[in-house]
């Protein structure tokens, strides 16, 4: 008996597919898509289909720039104040006005507003710069009654008082350090002391000692430094107060033009007239706190050249060490 062939001579060999039921029946591949062009429709399979290709293939693309059409975030930005919300219009202001009414409170008393424009005709560069401080201060005090009046302004009338002391305690420390005669003083008995030394060589060098004229220009240096720190101290809070002082000296000087004559506008005038003679004293503190300045600094330069240069080009070198 012949054994049974491998081959069906008679059949051709088919190939099998890659892909898909080998025993099923040639596929027909799924036709691509393009934006284009209308999409084909898919040939149904002979064989019922595990995956889901096809159906996600079958999706109508056409028209859309993108297969995936990406997801726009645009209108979830945009605030939608409805059809009858209208667009709110861009507030422009000259500068003074908006410096002038900033911040403006709700329950604000109506003659604020006048004061204000009285205020920016009376004192029109205290209010360009100031002019919300001031709004803050008339409605502190309007309507005005006595306590409010005598509360208003006292505690910088207070500092500036004690400000102003200070500069003139400064003043009269640094006059009674003497400087200016001691360097005087050292200067004359060190000439006298080389004089006679130069022509009769006698021994006269204890009427003036050089180590201990060091001692004493050094130290008085140092005091005239400290000084000089309390006197920038002291500058700077006055500075500070003199704003203050000048913000609330336009603010009752408003409040006092606008009164009536009578007992309250009687206080008021008195009020108005302290804070602004309280004023003029805080700005001649500032200049006398300058010219102390000037003059500390020349006194410890003065003191410095004739440690260091005038004593040891007069011959006394050697005697300082």
């Amino acid at each position: 008996m012949d054994p049974k062939p491998l081959f069906d001579e008679e059949e051709p060999l088919k190939p099998e597919p890659l892909f898909g039921d080998t025993g099923s029946a040639t596929v027909t591949p799924l036709p691509l898509e393009f934006p284009d062009a209308p999409a084909a429709a898919p040939q149904p399979p002979t064989q019922p289909q595990t995956s889901q290709a096809p159906q996600v293939a079958a999706l109508d693309l056409s028209g859309t720039p993108d297969p995936a059409p990406a997801r726009s975030f645009a209108p979830d930005l945009a605030l939608d104040l409805g059809p009858d919300t209208p667009t709110p219009a861009p507030v422009t202001a000259s500068p003074m006005t908006a410096t002038a009414s900033a911040a403006i409170p709700i329950d604000e008393h109506p003659s604020i507003a006048q004061a204000m424009v009285r205020g920016t005709e009376k004192f029109p560069d205290v209010m360009r710069d100031y002019g919300y401080l001031v709004r803050n201060n008339l409605n502190r005090i309007v309507p005005l009654d006595f306590r409010t009046l005598t509360d208003f302004g006292s505690d910088t009338l207070s500092r500036a008082a004690d400000l102003i002391g200070q500069v003139v305690k400064v003043s009269q420390s640094l006059h009674d350090l003497g400087a200016e005669d001691l360097i005087k003083d050292i200067l004359e008995k060190a000439g006298n002391a080389g004089k006679h030394k130069s022509m009769l060589n006698l021994l006269v060098s204890h009427t003036f000692d050089p180590q201990a004229a060091m001692l004493q220009l050094t130290d008085i240096a140092q005091a005239i430094r400290q000084s000089l720190t309390q006197v920038d101290t002291i500058d700077d809070l006055l500075s500070r107060v003199r704003m203050t002082l000048t913000v609330e000296t336009a603010t009752i000087g408003i409040v006092d033009d606008m009164a009536d004559r009578g007992t309250m506008g009687d206080m008021l005038a008195r009020k108005a007239s302290a804070m602004t003679t309280s004023l003029q004293e805080v700005d001649m503190a500032i200049r006398q706190a300058a010219n102390i300045r000037r003059q500390a600094e020349e006194w410890v330069m003065r003191c410095d050249e004739v440690r260091t240069l005038t004593l040891p080009a007069m011959g006394f070198r050697s005697s300082l060490g």
